[in-house]
């Protein structure tokens, strides 16, 4: 998959209970979507111990995900499109 920031269909992918990640922005960094967490801190790792992602954090924990589960989606504060 290509890392393009579009999503599947032209989507985000940034959904936490079945909600848009209040974090998500759009048209930053290049990007159509982006993490504004990711922005902010400039490293996921920086952004997983950071105090805001702490409840999104738990969030992915309590359905059975790892904390740092937005990292996963793609090392480039991305969503994959359909190509690639």
């Amino acid at each position: 998959m290509t890392c393009t920031g579009e999503g599947v269909g032209g989507t985000h992918c940034c959904y936490v209970n079945n909600e848009t990640c209040r974090y998500l922005v759009e048209n930053q960094a290049g990007r159509r979507y982006a993490c504004s967490l990711y922005l902010k801190f400039g490293s996921w790792e920086a952004m997983n111990v950071s105090a805001e992602y702490q409840p999104v954090g738990r969030f992915w924990q309590s359905v059975g995900q790892p904390h740092n589960y937005c990292e996963t989606f793609s090392p480039v504060l991305c969503c994959q499109s359909g190509v690639g």
